[in-house]
């Protein structure tokens, strides 16, 4: 059985993603990106829920 991969922090992710983008869109359309994002990763808020979420999988799931 192989071990089981880490998840990535959540802030870690949001970041990677903005910084994949960056070069991608419009200047307008990366300011509207990275406010959904900045919503997206409140505490609290459906980022952090979801990350909950990936870690219990996680946790649950064996790999083969």
């Amino acid at each position: 059985m192989l071990p089981k991969l880490p998840v990535p922090d959540l802030q870690h992710t949001l970041d990677a993603y903005l910084r994949s983008v960056k070069h991608l869109v419009s200047e307008t359309q990366f300011r509207k990106t990275k406010a959904l994002v900045e919503t997206f990763g409140k505490h609290g808020g459906v980022g952090e829920r979801l990350q909950k979420l990936l870690l219990e999988k996680r946790e649950k799931t064996e790999n083969w």
